[in-house]
């Protein structure tokens, strides 16, 4: 199981209630689980926990961010998209959301583009730009691979 943490160690890492995360997996609202099979634990590599990682900070959102918060619904189409742009640009370490006036949700890997020419033109989708939020998964990353670290040696020590 090197590298990778169960379900619980996984939620700890992320902070995530654990009602959350399974009502937000049963209703198909977060999709971006790790695959299992029946009698098998979940289990969560880096690459997984970061997307998890951000939907607990959307969905949970507090004090001053509490405005930020979104439904589970909405969260889990956002993390959708950064999933999805993270497995393209694996080496990305920020990825900008892109949200347009029609709702439309894009997620790029910042290295190289042009926000400006996001916002000017809508990136191509016709739409207008309503906001852009920049993740910097780089650092989520390490919050991740210091979690499983640490579970690592805690089961070590078992």
């Amino acid at each position: 199981m090197c590298g990778q943490v169960r379900l619980k160690p996984a939620l700890d890492i992320v902070e995530l209630d654990k009602t959350a995360f399974e009502n937000a997996v049963a209703k198909g609202e977060y999709t971006v689980v790790p695959p299992t099979s029946r009698g098998s634990p979940r289990l969560f590599g880096e690459a997984d926990l970061v997307p998890l990682w951000i939907f607990a900070r959307l969905i949970e959102a507090r004090g001053d961010h509490s405005r930020e918060r979104l439904s589970v619904k909405e969260a889990g189409k956002v993390v959708r998209r950064i999933a999805d742009a993270i497995e393209h640009s694996p080496s990305a370490n920020h990825i900008a959301v892109v949200t347009h006036m029609n709702d439309l949700i894009r997620a790029f890997d910042i290295k190289g583009l042009d926000l400006d020419a996001i916002v000017r033109t809508g990136a191509s989708s016709g739409a207008k730009v309503r906001d852009i939020r920049i993740w910097d998964v780089r650092n989520i990353r390490e919050i991740a691979a210091k979690g499983i670290a640490d579970q690592e040696q805690i089961a070590g020590s078992d």
